[in-house]
């Protein structure tokens, strides 16, 4: 594709960065039994992956669904699935259409890394507490949308799992990547292919930036990019206890 601004180029691939696509994976490896989910090595991530039950047939769906319920006297909305491209206008028109809640439930694999920001802030503006309640698991892109509570509670029977977000999860972005490069070295455009990997990294640069922007809006702390950034994109951190109160994920019990 020489011939076309690299910019333009690279917006193509990580217009929708998306995150969920090992969330999808690895639940398939938990439920036939094969390579454990959870990350290695750091100081805040359980050494424990959720087990089967978690992964219901919600949580798993493409696409999110949105639910109102009374639980306790409070009403809840509850939102499970998958977060993709329109997911933020579709918990829009549910927020508007519920009524009075008091609590968003989030059970996710996760997603579109920058619907799940604009979720959050959705949710912020709402003033509404967010919370993965018993039972249910919040991973990647839905980590993001969960910060938008003004009160955020993890119960004791739920699992918040961060990792690395990568463009290249969905393979069809791994080969729009190897035509363009081939492209370039085709037509010897060295130029061209230095010009088109800079931009790529001039686009991540700045999707680190809005997710450290977004950290700082949701009164999160800025440590939480260094749990995300120090997992490999193939391995996932379900935060601990101590985990969730060091980078004020969970700021009430």
């Amino acid at each position: 594709m020489p011939g076309t601004a690299p910019d333009q180029l690279v917006d193509g691939l990580i217009r929708h960065v998306r995150v969920r696509r090992l969330a999808g994976l690895a639940a398939a490896a938990v439920l036939t039994g094969s390579a454990p989910l959870h990350a290695q090595g750091s100081t805040y991530c359980l050494t424990t992956s959720p087990p089967p039950r978690f992964y219901t047939e919600a949580f798993r769906a493409d696409a999110m669904s949105f639910e109102v319920r009374t639980v306790g006297g409070r009403r809840i909305l509850v939102a499970a699935g998958g977060i993709q491209p329109d997911t933020s206008q579709k918990i829009a028109a549910a927020l508007a259409t519920a009524g009075p809640v008091e609590e968003v439930w989030l059970a996710s694999p996760g997603g579109t890394l920058r619907e799940g920001m604009a979720m959050g802030r959705m949710i912020k503006q709402a003033g509404l507490a967010t919370r993965v309640p018993n039972g249910a698991a919040c991973m990647s892109a839905c980590t993001f949308a969960f910060l938008g509570g003004a009160l955020r509670y993890v119960d004791p029977d739920s699992w918040y799992g961060i990792h690395s977000f990568s463009v290249f999860f969905e393979e069809k972005n791994v080969a729009t990547y190897l035509s363009v490069v081939s492209g370039f070295l085709k037509n010897n455009d060295v130029r061209g292919l230095r010009e088109f990997l800079m931009s790529m990294e001039r686009s991540n640069a700045q999707l680190a930036a809005d997710c450290a922007r977004f950290l700082v809006e949701m009164s999160a702390s800025l440590e939480f990019l260094t749990g995300t950034f120090g997992q490999k994109q193939l391995g996932m951190c379900f935060l601990s206890r101590a985990g969730l109160e060091r980078y004020n994920v969970a700021n009430a019990d």
